[in-house]
């Protein structure tokens, strides 16, 4: 932002196109101009418009992590395509952003199938806060009752990490309660 507090240009013509409901030119913004994807992304996926889908797969390849963290986040938001999978995994497993990873453990959650569960399942212990908790809202995501004891054995284990279930009780509180009231896809 300016100074003066107000949006430079290219900002204000995304938010004039979402005021206006022009999806069309967030749309093309997602092509175009890859130092507003980002902002396009989160515009569209609020809009919750699915038009925006098969750009924003693309957009997980995007070597501008603002870019593929919004693509992620909403392709979680939207739901992903079948397409996507392989490159989401990837994310999962190995990119420089936590937050990317943990978005896409939420969007692999998705696919509310085995393998995204086992995969999901595997990623509960990992190194990073973010992702083992993307690992457990991806797991309500998937929806079956059964994945509610991986979730509560990996809150379970952060209590010999006092520091880390400090940090993460109110989330992993969140996620058991949001399992057992069955909300899927409110956690994004």
């Amino acid at each position: 932002m300016r100074e003066d507090d107000e949006p430079d240009e290219g900002l204000k013509r995304l938010l004039d196109a979402r005021d206006a409901g022009d999806t069309d030119l967030l749309l093309e913004s997602l092509r175009s101009d890859p130092a507003y994807a980002h902002v396009s992304a989160r515009l569209l996926a609020n809009a919750g418009e699915r038009r925006a889908v098969p750009l924003l797969a693309e957009l997980l390849d995007s070597g501008r992590g603002s870019a593929r963290l919004a693509a992620v986040r909403a392709l979680a938001q939207l739901g992903p395509p079948a397409g996507a999978r392989p490159r989401l995994v990837a994310i999962a497993l190995d990119d420089d952003l936590p937050s990317a990873r943990e978005w896409a453990c939420i969007a692999l959650g998705r696919y509310g199938d085995v393998e995204a569960a086992q995969l999901l399942i595997s990623l509960l212990t990992d190194r990073k806060r973010a992702v083992r908790l993307g690992a457990a809202r991806g797991l309500v995501e998937v929806g079956d009752p059964d994945l509610i004891e991986p979730i509560l054995a990996a809150r379970r284990r952060r209590l010999r990490h006092p520091i880390d279930w400090f940090l993460s009780r109110d989330a992993y509180r969140e996620i058991v309660l949001a399992f057992e009231r069955g909300e899927r896809r409110r956690l994004s």
